[in-house]
């Protein structure tokens, strides 16, 4: 894995929802990245080394005392009961909306805290009290309601004034343990039909030639050249998470083919089509909405890889352009594809290239747009004239 790849890797397992970082160990894994990017033993297995870094980055911040409240973070999420999961995810089933809503906008001063707050309940600091909730929005009566949720319309109905410490901590404190809940029955069900485990490693190279022939649109023949490595990572629970990274290459290619896939479902939650040389993709290329509205029928076929199409509750098309010259930024154009779950898979596409060159998986699709309203904001901080253009394509 070289550097762009290794970054890229590393942004993965941020979206994934990675365990912060104390600022005291930065210096530490520059050095240790320093330090691996200079050896050169004679054969490494690709991925071996900068993947050995990560898990030793891991225990070693896991075995500190820095984490200490982060343990207990975790032990709060464990000791949930099934009952209690068992609620949250009844009221879940009755939702009818896919994202949390607010019943008014929160102030500057709440917003704030919030965030500040989010990151105190992550070290040990937990509301005195549980959140209230409804199931139905006849069980709300707003004219008496304090702080409540209420699942059928996903919202939470805020008090007057300004919320207190308490109250903020009362509605971080529920979203991490409906999250928690979520993802424990979600581990429940992800298992292969004929009850594996886990995949083999040859069966994660044959479905990684399947994905690549599907995504991609390229025939992986015996002549290629495959690496795989099985890597594990740190849940939020102090579980271990696995994963099959693949790469495979021929001499003859101008690109070769990163992807990751679920050794548990088989399914792939990255794949990347990596040109060696990118620059004839992304300069000078004037906007062709109508072309990038007409690749919805692609977007589906890859879509087909990793659910059913019931399963998907929006599509939506969006590209960075250069208002000035009418030219797309980077020469590329994002399909988001939101599922039912609040989940999703985001397709990126250079244009000139006829195929997508990258999915990737996000464990809520708002989160990637709020990575990417960053970016924008970034380049025109840079004094750049970019402008974002979004399109429904789908909508159930």
């Amino acid at each position: 894995m070289n550097d762009s790849e290794f970054d890229e890797f590393i942004r993965r397992k941020f979206r994934e929802g990675a365990p912060e970082i104390p600022e005291s160990y930065y210096q530490k894994i520059d050095e240790m990245l320093e330090k691996s990017s200079k050896e050169e033993p004679k054969k490494p297995p690709v991925f071996r080394t900068k993947v050995a870094v990560i898990l030793a980055l891991v225990f070693l911040v896991g075995a500190t005392s820095a984490f200490a409240g982060v343990r207990v973070y975790q032990e709060r999420l464990q000791s949930m009961s099934e009952e209690e999961k068992e609620g949250i995810d009844e009221g879940i089933q009755e939702s009818k909306m896919n994202q949390d809503h607010y019943s008014r906008e929160l102030t500057s001063g709440e917003n704030s805290r919030l965030k500040e707050l989010d990151k105190a309940y992550r070290n040990g600091l937990f509301p005195k009290y549980e959140l209230q909730e409804a199931v139905k929005i006849s069980d709300v009566d707003v004219s008496k309601t304090g702080l409540k949720y209420c699942y059928e319309n996903s919202t939470f109905y805020l008090p007057d004034p300004e919320m207190t410490d308490e109250e903020l901590l009362e509605i971080i404190d529920f979203r991490y343990k409906r999250d928690y809940a979520v993802e424990d029955r979600n581990d429940e069900s992800e298992t292969l039909p004929d009850e594996k485990t886990e995949i083999t490693e040859a069966e994660a190279v044959e479905l990684a030639k399947k994905y690549a022939k599907q995504l991609f649109h390229v025939t992986v023949d015996d002549e290629a050249d495959v690496a795989v490595e099985y890597d594990t990572e740190m849940r939020i629970d102090n579980s271990l998470k696995s994963n099959y990274s693949v790469k495979i290459t021929r001499s003859e290619w101008d690109y070769s083919i990163l992807m990751d896939l679920i050794p548990e479902s088989g399914k792939w939650r990255f794949a990347f089509l990596k040109y060696e040389d990118k620059d004839k993709f992304t300069k000078n290329i004037k906007v062709n909405e109508d072309e990038y509205i007409a690749f919805e029928n692609e977007i589906w076929d890859c879509i087909d890889s990793i659910c059913n199409r019931d399963e998907v509750e929006k599509i939506v098309l969006t590209y960075d352009y250069m208002k000035n010259t009418n030219e797309l930024y980077l020469g590329e154009v994002k399909y988001a594809v939101e599922l039912e779950n609040g989940e999703g898979y985001v397709f990126e596409r250079y244009v000139l290239s006829k195929n997508i060159r990258s999915g990737n998986y996000w464990r809520e699709i708002t989160s990637f747009w709020h990575e990417h309203d960053k970016n924008i904001k970034s380049a025109k901080q840079k004094g750049m004239d970019v402008h974002q253009r979004k399109l429904v394509l789908y909508k159930k």
